[in-house]
């Protein structure tokens, strides 16, 4: 579980978040109007999105491939679980870094070992999608496009 919160005042306060609800509250280095736009990207890809395809564990290279379609948003990253924000041609992509080793297991990377990423790419027709099919496996656990 992550939470955010931010500051009563200001015109577009800073965001601030923390892990399992514990410990103190860390600047994250976006805006509140950053953040909500943001939580809506997010938001449509994993719950509105009427055709998308997600996965769980992918390789760096197999996501560098996806994210040459869809650029990254001017917006800096969540820093809960490094999720970052792609759009462009009609694609949403919202991408998480899941770490090495087990599934689940966020330890840390050293350098020259493997990255994983859990990947949600969500749109508003299948049209968009196309560019996904080549790279499909039986490792993606929801597809419908």
């Amino acid at each position: 579980m992550y939470q955010w919160a931010t500051l009563p005042d200001g015109d577009d306060p800073p965001v601030f978040g923390r892990y399992e609800g514990r410990g103190r509250w860390a600047r994250e280095k976006i805006t509140l109007s950053e953040h909500l736009i943001l939580m809506c990207l997010f938001e449509a890809v994993m719950c509105r999105a009427d055709y998308g395809a997600s996965v769980a564990w992918l390789e760096e290279d197999k996501l560098a491939a996806i994210v040459r379609h869809t650029p990254p948003l001017a917006i800096l990253p969540w820093r809960w679980l490094g999720t970052r924000f792609f759009a462009g041609q009609g694609a949403f992509v919202c991408t998480a870094e899941n770490g090495e080793g087990k599934p689940y297991g966020r330890k840390r990377i050293r350098s020259g070992e493997k990255k994983y990423y859990s990947v949600h790419i969500g749109a508003k027709t299948a049209a968009p999608l196309r560019f996904l099919k080549p790279l499909i496996d039986d490792k993606w656990e929801y597809v419908a496009f």
